[in-house]
């Protein structure tokens, strides 16, 4: 199959957990060209959309993306906050991390992953700039 499960440890109540995750495809297989050539930059956005410590949502092919400018730099992850789905481009930033305007959940725009449980994390999208426009690949 396409997935994998371990036992990872147990419950408070003694019942087995279980943690599922995708296997990696092998280099060279069909699945794991098909990721590559699949994968291409979309223009979203006009660099001076794009302002220092704000978020701005853009979508790419139905996929909302939140975009951050962070010391100069853009990047972008996900949109949906992993706690409970809030729009991360509508939380505050401070520094790299952003807040999920729902709960506070933080997250690093640079890494996706929540500062203190780096096992909790949101999708991130390499970044380019180029003559005036920001594109991310999908």
């Amino acid at each position: 199959g396409d997935s994998t499960g371990r036992l990872d440890r147990r419950s408070g109540n003694g019942a087995p957990v279980f943690v599922w995750c995708a296997r990696p495809p092998r280099a060279g297989s069909p699945r794991e060209r098909m990721g590559r050539e699949m994968a291409e930059f979309h223009k979203v956005a006009r660099t001076d959309e794009v302002v220092e410590g704000k978020g701005t949502i853009v979508s790419v092919n139905e996929l909302k993306i939140a975009l951050f400018r962070c010391g100069g730099a853009v990047y972008a992850i996900r949109n949906r906050c992993p706690h409970m789905g809030g729009n991360l481009g509508e939380g505050s930033l401070d520094g790299e991390i952003v807040r999920c305007p729902d709960h506070g959940w933080p997250i690093s725009v640079k890494t996706g992953q929540h500062p203190q449980a780096p096992v909790v994390a949101v999708r991130t999208f390499p970044v380019k700039e180029e003559g005036g426009v920001v594109y991310v690949e999908v």
